[in-house]
Parts: C-alpha cells; sequence; structure tokens
C-alpha cells in the first residue's frame, strides 16, 4: 500500500494568513530576469545546495508574483513565469510563499512508504537584494531511510542540511 503524506506550511489553508504573514504587497508585481540557474544531481550523488549550477537560457524572460486566486489572500503568493512578454504570463503558479514582511518562504515535506522509507522537502524564499532586484531560490530534498516509523519528522528535517536533490535561482529586476 502507498502513503504519501504532504505538509505545506500554508497558514491560509487554516482559513486565512494570519497575524503572521504582512508584506505580501511589497513583492507583488512583474520581473525581468536578469538572471537563472539551476543544478541537480545525478543519481544518488547530492549537491551543495550552495551551488545553483549553470545559466538557464530559453525559458522565461520574465516573472511575475501575484496573489494567489486560490487563497485570495494579498500575503499567499505565486510565482507565474512570462516567457517573452512581461504581460503574457502562465496562468498557473510553480513556485508558492507566504509572506513575512521582509521576505518571502514556503517550506513543505512529506514521507512515502510504499518501499521503504522516502522523505523530501522543498524550500521556497525569496528576499530583497536593493529596491528593485528580488532573488528567489528553490531547493529541493529526498533522502531514504532505513526507519520503519518513516514519520514526517525526517523529512522536515531535511530542511537546511547542506545537500541538495535539486536547487533553481532566479533573479529579477521590477519593472
Amino acid at each position: 500500500m502507498r502513503t504519501l503524506l504532504p505538509v505545506l506550511l500554508t497558514l491560509a489553508a487554516c482559513g486565512g494568513g494570519g497575524d503572521s504573514l504582512s508584506g505580501g504587497e511589497n513583492f507583488t508585481g512583474t520581473y525581468q530576469v536578469t538572471l537563472h540557474q539551476r543544478n541537480s544531481s545525478a543519481g544518488t550523488t547530492q549537491i551543495p545546495c550552495t551551488d545553483f549550477g549553470a545559466d538557464v537560457t530559453g525559458e522565461e524572460q520574465y516573472f511575475a508574483i501575484v496573489v494567489d486566486d486560490f487563497f485570495d489572500d494579498p500575503n499567499i503568493l505565486e510565482m507565474h513565469p512570462c516567457m517573452t512578454d512581461p504581460g503574457t504570463c502562465d496562468d498557473f503558479g510553480f513556485v508558492h510563499f507566504d509572506a513575512h514582511g521582509d521576505h518571502l518562504q514556503e517550506d513543505g515535506w512529506s514521507v512515502q512508504t510504499d518501499s521503504g522509507c522516502a522523505a523530501s522537502a522543498i524550500r521556497h524564499y525569496g528576499v530583497f537584494f536593493d529596491a528593485t532586484t528580488l532573488r528567489i531560490e528553490s531547493k529541493e530534498w529526498y533522502q531514504d531511510f532505513d526507519d520503519p516509523n518513516c514519520d514526517l519528522d525526517l523529512a522536515e528535517g531535511l530542511l537546511d542540511t547542506p545537500d541538495c536533490e535539486r536547487n533553481e535561482a532566479w533573479e529579477g529586476t521590477r519593472l
């Protein structure tokens, strides 16, 4: 039997952003991509979480940070790619965030127990370098454990470990 236990720390799932979320309006807008890097591990060898890899070309030239339509909370945001026209962005968000005043962050983790114990975690993070340049980082962790209990604490514990499965970063200048 396959079991998947996802946990996303989006406070909105419990009825709204709550008092701890703020500042989403400071991040919403459209940005021109000035840097896009991606790095993925090969096989079982993980990569340093600080190594974002080579520059990515031929993908989105812009991205938009918008309020998530589902939650309709100004502090729960998502990133939408815009290929060549800053006014025409995809309708789906591929990176999600909660606004925490001076930064954006979303953490999530899960375990699968169909054949052993596989744990995974993600962190999306965004912060301004200056008044107009936003950096977005997406990091993913994955690890197999020899633990018959396979509880979510194993997956949560992957956050902030030094080696990742996949890293991606964007920098953009607000239009």
